[in-house]
């Protein structure tokens, strides 16, 4: 990073200035705010795909997508980093072990306006994409809603950058460990519990409780 050199404030000397008509004023402060309403809003960050690990043909491959849950615009850089995480960490535990050299991996990017997840045990709410949240008895099961405002939009989505995908997971940006099987649609894990398999060496996503059934061999 480029130093500058520190100039001290020199004093400059007094000028006695008339002061400006207070109609001038307020057309002034006028003109600035008619400006300041025809600026466009900042959009929303749009959808997008990103690679994480490719070993050949979509049509012949098993293929995961990772999918961004309570990521804000300016968290989704950290996204890619935790999903690329969260696939390594699925691939070293059986079935997945053996499967490794037969699978892509596809990371979504898609912003929430908040980060973290519902927790109505503790009275937050928050205002994201997939509208994740915790049990309210067993703050450790999490949910998403199974119509269009949360699993509809993971199947638009899938559809829209990545029909030929087998296991879709929807990694939750939370401090609290936790996680579900998506009821057999899409295998759902928080970030902090994605970390805590690292430390523990238990499996995070719930893998045996997919829908997914692993073929015995795929084609070179």
């Amino acid at each position: 990073m480029t130093r500058f050199p520190f100039f001290p404030l020199l004093r400059q000397p007094s000028v006695r200035r008339r002061a400006r008509p207070r109609a001038f004023s307020l057309l002034a402060t006028g003109f600035l705010a008619t400006m300041m309403a025809a600026l466009p809003l900042r959009a929303p960050a749009q959808p997008s795909l990103h690679v994480i690990r490719t070993n050949g043909p979509a049509s012949n491959r098993l293929n995961i997508v990772v999918l961004a849950e309570a990521y804000t615009s300016a968290q989704l850089g950290q996204f890619l980093v935790d999903a690329t995480n969260a696939v390594a960490t699925l691939l070293s535990h059986p079935p997945y072990t053996g499967y490794s050299n037969y699978v892509n991996a596809f990371a979504i990017k898609m912003a929430s306006k908040e980060s973290g997840s519902d927790h109505p045990k503790y009275g937050i709410s928050k205002d994201t994409y997939f509208n994740s949240a915790y049990d309210s008895y067993w703050d450790e099961l999490i949910t998403i809603p199974s119509g269009t405002n949360g699993q509809g939009r993971v199947t638009a989505l899938l559809q829209g950058f990545m029909p030929q995908c087998h296991l879709a997971i929807l990694l939750v940006n939370d401090p609290k460990p936790g996680g579900s099987d998506g009821f057999n649609l899409t295998a759902i894990v928080s970030t902090s519990a994605v970390a805590a398999e690292t430390a523990m060496g238990q499996p995070a996503i719930p893998v045996s409780y997919t829908h997914l059934t692993l073929p015995t061999s795929y084609p070179v």
